[in-house]
């Protein structure tokens, strides 16, 4: 399978097209970034080609993944789908309700094959995890807690988008496919509050009949850096 990766940000250039390259069966075809400078400059040292249009590459790939911001995945993705073009998406899937059930509606019109990718869900350590849930039983409740320091000096997750939307949109999606693993989908959400910069607090009802709550951050201080689930007994 043929792939263009687009974007030249850091977990392009060490998560997308290192992943793409070593997996079986997938082809690295060329690069699309909004930047041309930085695409050239990506696609010079994978040895591929810079492509200077999007609909372009997504004329000569079979597949895309997206490691742009989630408002300009959401607009570039459905141009993709319609192409005919699998997309490998980034979390969070869009900013706005509608422009979600717009991805998903080009995604079923064409038909092709998509995934979001949240990394932790493909982890042995997470499948393990998943397979000790199954055989135990579900859970009757969860915490979960991600205190980051995403804008620290020298960090490759300090981005104008992480800014604005804080820790709810960045490293919630990750957060609720962990309680949903362990706990079942979220029917309701029971509470939520907003602390200082962009904590926040989260109270989830499940289908099972369980309840979990999550604490997240990006603007934590290094020293109190944090990330864990944790059960209920």
């Amino acid at each position: 399978m043929r792939f263009g990766p687009v974007g030249t940000s850091f977990w392009a250039r060490e998560v997308h097209a290192p992943g793409i390259r070593t997996a079986d069966g997938a082809e690295l075809v060329g690069v699309w970034g909004r930047d041309p400078d930085k695409t050239r400059e990506l696609a010079g040292s994978l040895g591929v080609t810079a492509y200077d249009d999007f609909a372009t590459m997504v004329e000569d790939v079979d597949a895309v993944s997206f490691s742009v911001p989630p408002h300009v995945q959401a607009e570039l993705a459905p141009v993709a789908a319609a192409a005919g073009c699998h997309l490998l998406l980034e979390k969070p899937l869009a900013t706005s309700l509608a422009a979600a059930d717009a991805l998903v509606a080009a995604v079923a019109k064409t038909g092709v094959s998509s995934v979001v990718f949240l990394t932790s869900c493909y982890t042995p350590e997470r499948r393990e995890w998943v397979q000790r849930m199954q055989h135990d039983g579900p859970w009757r409740g969860a915490t979960a807690i991600w205190l980051a320091s995403a804008f620290a000096e020298g960090s490759p997750f300090d981005t104008p988008w992480r800014h604005e939307k804080g820790a709810l949109w960045d490293v919630g999606p990750h957060i609720l496919a962990a309680l949903t693993d362990g706990l079942g989908p979220v029917t309701e959400v029971l509470a939520a509050a907003r602390g200082a910069a962009d904590l926040v607090h989260v109270v989830f009802g499940h289908a099972s009949g369980a309840t979990s709550t999550f604490t997240a951050t990006l603007e934590a201080p290094p020293a109190v850096s944090l990330a864990q689930t944790l059960s209920d007994v």
